[in-house]
């Protein structure tokens, strides 16, 4: 068994372990859902299959971590990019939550949207300049 701050995977035999990449990303998914814990107020865990390299919520009727899950995948394409590198990367993970926004109609999914997201970048791989870039626009999106 691995596991991370709150992340558990369960389905390592004995001898076995987990490449580097897959820590790389396990550190990624651990330090944004601390910081989504961390805004809702929750303690989700997540387990990761290392069969599958998915992650998944330990309590499937949690609909809070379905939604974090749901970026998962968005989230570990932008740290595995050249998004320190490129623009072009972050100004589309930036349109993607343009898009979102644009599609919330119920006030209190966009209230929920906002605490995601208000002051807020992806954790772990971004320079310092595009961490504060992301939170800058991402703060001027949803005022």
């Amino acid at each position: 068994m691995f596991s991370s701050k709150n992340i558990l995977c369960l389905d390592l035999e004995v001898g076995n372990s987990i490449t580097a990449a897959e820590q790389f990303n396990i550190s990624i998914v651990s330090a944004n859902l601390a910081d989504f814990n961390f805004r809702f107020e929750t303690d989700i865990l997540l387990h990761y299959s290392s069969n599958t390299c998915e992650f998944e919520p330990m309590d499937a009727e949690d609909l809070l971590a379905g939604w974090f899950c749901d970026g998962i995948k968005e989230l570990l394409a932008l740290a595995n990019s050249d998004a320190n590198y490129s623009k072009e990367y972050i100004d589309r993970y930036l349109n993607n939550r343009k898009s979102e926004v644009g599609h919330l109609k119920i006030s209190s999914t966009f209230k929920s949207y906002c605490k995601r997201y208000h002051n807020h970048s992806p954790l772990g791989f971004l320079s310092y300049d595009n961490e504060e870039y992301v939170r800058k626009e991402m703060n001027s999106l949803l005022l």
